[in-house]
């Protein structure tokens, strides 16, 4: 398989992000954030050390998968924390933090691969990532008391179905966003061969 294959395994390996959702209600919030973190560092360690694109396709998944424990770590999280009346401003800056490292990250990244070479790069990016867990779980107060949906008073589980609404409009937002990728690599195909 080539590098475009591995990329699209990572992306289909959303598919797994329920089982991942499951084990991450078992664990305490501080403790998944921790564990998504230094996955993603044990994923960009493995993916800079790959000799073939079936290992970088495991690495990315990986990656891909400790992402989603971290973020749902993170949103239980500041849902148990942040009252009701501050979460959006949270959760806005939260999403702006990530936008930012996204565009400092990637391009320091990419100065670092053009002046090393890609596997510097990832490397790089898992070092950072595997320092931020380490903060994260010494900086962060540890959870107390219940911390699961079936372990507070007056909670009911929800039912998938409930949530179908919303599954739509992410799947038809992620559609979109990736329209333009693919639509973005066509472009720079016509264009500059």
């Amino acid at each position: 398989i080539g590098v475009a294959v591995a990329v699209a395994v990572s992306e289909l390996s959303g598919l797994l992000s329920p089982f991942n959702g499951e084990i991450v209600e078992r664990l305490h919030r501080r403790t998944a954030m921790a564990l998504g973190l230094s996955g993603v560092g044990v994923g960009t360690a493995l993916a800079a050390s790959s000799v073939h694109p079936v290992m970088f396709a495991i690495a990315l998944v990986l990656v891909a998968q400790s992402k989603v424990m971290f973020d749902l770590g993170l949103g239980a999280w500041v849902s148990d924390r942040v009252p009701f009346a501050q979460r959006g401003r949270i959760i806005g800056l939260t999403e702006t933090s990530w936008a930012l490292g996204l565009l400092v990250g990637v391009s320091l990244m990419g100065l670092v691969t053009a002046a090393t070479n890609w596997r510097a790069g990832y490397a790089l990016g898992g070092i950072a990532v595997v320092a931020l867990a380490g903060y994260v779980a010494r900086s962060l107060p540890a959870d107390a008391g219940a911390h699961t949906a079936a372990d507070r008073p007056g909670r009911q589980k929800i039912k998938v179905a409930s949530v179908a609404p919303l599954m739509l409009a992410m799947f038809s937002l992620m559609a979109a966003s990736q329209a333009l990728f693919v639509t973005f690599g066509s472009w720079l195909d016509d264009s500059f061969d």
